[in-house]
């Protein structure tokens, strides 16, 4: 059985580019539109929109049954 190894490519991580995208809509985005977006499973954009909270860097409100997500201002 042969290995192949690959290398990581530069660029921005899921966090950086979702942070991006946030800032660029300051209306609010919801999980989905986040996911969609940004072309990642919504599993992966909650873990990333929690360090974020954590972090101060975005605000979640809850407007009925969906999350929105905010810039921090």
């Amino acid at each position: 059985m042969n290995l192949i190894f690959i290398e990581a490519r530069g660029g921005l991580t899921t966090s950086e580019q979702l942070l991006g995208v946030i800032n660029q809509h300051p209306q609010g985005l919801t999980i989905k539109q986040l996911s969609h977006i940004i072309n990642r499973p919504v599993s992966m954009i909650n873990l990333c929109l929690k360090q974020l909270s954590s972090r101060k860097q975005v605000k979640i409100q809850l407007r009925g049954m969906q999350k929105l997500v905010y810039p921090k201002i």
